[in-house]
């Protein structure tokens, strides 16, 4: 989680970091991490934590793969999001780290 957060998402200012979903408190950036890996596992495109590897995003063939096909065509997109809150309770994530 450091590692993306510091290496890939260096755009994202401490209120992104320490935005959290208004129901479940649960904070974004952390979720949409989390939600991205277990989407690539369920693909096939990286491999499964396991205790050797825990922390580790390491390709498939399939994963290096979808890399090579779309490599030029992938841009980022950004949504803008109006119902998120700071978490009052507890430190950004940015703090953590």
């Amino acid at each position: 989680m450091k590692e993306v957060v510091g290496k890939w998402l260096r755009e994202l200012t401490s209120t992104d970091l320490g935005a959290v979903y208004p129901q479940s408190k649960r904070k974004v950036v952390e979720t949409i991490i989390k939600y991205s890996r277990k989407n690539l596992v369920g693909k096939g495109e990286i491999y499964p934590a396991g205790v050797e590897n825990l922390g580790i995003w390491k390709a498939t063939k399939a994963g290096m793969d979808r890399v090579a096909n779309e490599e030029d065509k992938w841009a980022p997109k950004y949504v803008r999001v109006f119902s998120m809150i700071e978490d009052e309770e507890e430190k950004p994530l940015i703090e953590i780290l």
